[in-house]
């Protein structure tokens, strides 16, 4: 709203004019709730690993390449421009920091196939995060290479578990066994994709990882970031040799025999990403000039002097990778003892963000529950009460927002006849509301609206008031028709009090009319509209009674639609009218069948 534009390229080249606004962090704000809720970010990550009840093939593109990516997209692409906000960068790498601890334990706890995997989504999407809110154009080349990276290795990796799990029926990872003799392909391609996730050269995740360290090295933060990336990646490690070489090469007596095997449509993805993997890590020239370099240019907002290669020297990068492949092979040796030590298979407590969301999406049913029980409760009056309640208020608020009611003046002189109808208007209405006979009070409100039709002709408008007077008339018809068939007076069902409430209400009802009318009077005339009709009445609709043109020419639809619901309404009551006369009673009906008989 404040750039002007709907394009992403032209609100980033005003962004000078907008960042000063004071919409801009509430705006900020709600751009990252709804990323990190796309990315499953804390505290949004719980519904990454549920969603694993999808098939394999959607998992595999949902999970590792496009949708949760999205929000880190649209994350690294507003860096550029809110790296001059001073707590954007900073909330990132708090937030993916927690997002990858908590994943990371969750990989160490999950059970499933598939449930590991997708923990391990999540703590790569917090990487990624992380990345992006660290300072610094490294972090930009980190960023584009580990969702590369990633999208080879991790849905290679859903792939392999599809196809072992669609072979065996069995979807628990501890149950899994021995399956490289029946699926020795995808026992190829797991392994290739688990080295890359392992970050082991010469595949595309070792240069991934090289640049994840080299960026929070360069970075203005502390050590506090390069300790979770160690550990995280530590444990990214060991979920890579759990997913691969126990369900294929270890516990050989686990599986006895597959319900089928492997045919080229399962191996045709989970192949060519792997080899991928390992292509852009011995031949990163061609992926770092058509892919990394232009895609780090773009989020940087500059262009990023690096050079992509497997080998950059003896560096602390590379201690810190040789530290991490060591800490995961350890966790991976140790990973059950890791597993019971911290409940796996638990539901994670009282206080998980999966339960946190189910108590809140359960306190909005009971709300809306309550919120039933007391409007829908089939109490005619209630409503009634509510909607002119709402109403008045509404009305009396725009009222005094809009200041009309300081233009009021009240006074000039009383014309008789005017006045007269007035009375008559309020006897009748009085009459309406008091009585007890349904008859009576029908008749009250027709005399206001006979009284109505009586204005009308005072000022001038034959035509309305008989259309006036033909709508009253063929109202107290209809509703005379009803009521004989109904008793000649009506029970009191309102309490003392209630009647009261109702009293006060329409009294009040009544002088928000007033003032609203009468502000409206108080207001210039504008004749603008009046003169049109006037001018062009005779001309367009060839009609010299312009209250006639107004109906059935300019408000031609409207008149139309009116007519449709009188008409409608009118053949409904005559129908039900008609069937009431036609029934007989059950006794008669009877005499007249055994008489048949």
């Amino acid at each position: 709203m404040a750039a002007g534009s709907f394009s992403y390229s032209d609100v980033v080249a005003t962004a000078d004019t907008w960042l000063s606004s004071p919409w801009t962090t509430p705006a900020i704000i709600l751009i990252l709730v709804g990323a990190f809720t796309k990315s499953a970010q804390f505290p949004f990550h719980f519904w990454l690993p549920q969603a694993m009840a999808a098939p394999t093939p959607a998992s595999a593109y949902l999970h590792s390449a496009t949708m949760v990516k999205l929000g880190v997209y649209l994350l690294a692409r507003w860096e550029s421009t809110f790296r001059e906000v001073p707590w954007y960068g900073p909330t990132l790498v708090v937030i993916g920091s927690l997002t990858m601890l908590i994943a990371a334990v969750g990989a160490i706890r999950a059970t499933g196939y598939k449930a590991v995997l997708a923990q391990s989504t999540v703590a790569s999407l917090g990487i990624l995060v992380m990345l992006i809110g660290l300072d610094g154009p490294v972090s930009a080349v980190a960023v584009a290479g580990f969702i590369l990276a990633h999208a080879f290795y991790k849905a290679a990796l859903f792939f392999c578990a599809g196809t072992a799990i669609h072979a065996t029926h069995e979807a628990e990872l501890g149950k899994l066994g021995g399956l490289a003799r029946f699926l020795p392909v995808t026992a190829a391609a797991v392994v290739l994709a688990s080295l890359s996730m392992a970050g082991l050269p010469p595949f595309m995740g070792f240069i991934a990882k090289e640049y994840l360290f080299e960026a929070q090295l360069e970075s203005s933060w502390s050590v506090f970031p390069v300790v979770v990336a160690v550990v995280v990646n530590a444990v990214m490690v060991a979920v890579a040799g759990v997913v691969s070489l126990r369900p294929f090469f270890l516990h050989r007596d686990r599986i006895s025999h597959v319900y089928h095997g492997e045919t080229p449509g399962l191996l045709a993805g989970p192949l060519t990403l792997g080899l991928l993997g390992v292509l852009a890590g011995l031949v990163p020239g061609w992926f770092s000039a058509h892919l990394l370099i232009p895609a780090a240019d773009a989020l940087n907002g500059a262009p990023v002097d690096t050079y992509v290669s497997l080998w950059h020297g003896l560096t602390p990068m590379l201690a810190l990778s040789g530290l991490v492949v060591t800490l995961g092979a350890f966790l991976a040796w140790r990973w059950e003892r890791f597993h019971v030590a911290l409940g796996g298979g638990e539901d994670g407590g009282r206080l998980s963000a999966a339960r946190l969301y189910q108590a809140t999406f359960d306190g909005l049913l009971g709300v809306a529950r309550g919120c039933t029980r007391y409007l829908q409760n089939g109490d005619i009056r209630r409503y009634t009460l509510i909607t002119v309640l709402t109403l008045v208020a509404t009305t009396l608020w725009a009222l005094i927002r809009s200041g009309s009611l300081g233009a009021l003046s009240f006074g000039g002189p009383i014309l008789p006849l005017p006045a007269v109808l007035l009375v008559f208007g309020v006897i009748g209405a009085v009459v309406a509301a008091v009585s007890r006979s349904l008859v009576t009070g029908v008749i009250g409100v027709g005399v206001v609206g006979y009284g109505s039709a009586l204005f009308f002709v005072l000022h001038g408008a034959p035509d309305l008031a008989l259309t006036q007077f033909a709508v009253e008339t063929l109202v107290l018809v209809v509703l005379m028709a009803v009521l004989v068939r109904l008793p000649a007076r009506a029970e009191v069902t309102r309490r003392p009090g209630e009647r009261r409430i109702d009293a006060i209400v329409a009294a009040t009802f009544g002088v928000v009319v007033f003032l609203a009318l009468t502000s409206l009077l108080a207001l210039p005339f504008d004749s603008r509209l009046s003169d049109y009709f006037s001018a062009t009445s005779y001309d367009l609709a060839h009609g010299q009674n312009v209250v006639n043109v107004i109906i059935v020419d300019y408000r031609a639809l409207d008149t139309l639609g009116e007519i449709a619901v009188v008409g409608f309404a009118t053949l409904g009551v005559w129908a039900l009218l008609r069937r009431r006369r036609g029934r007989r009673p059950a006794a008669s009906a009877a005499v007249v069948q055994g008489a048949k008989r």
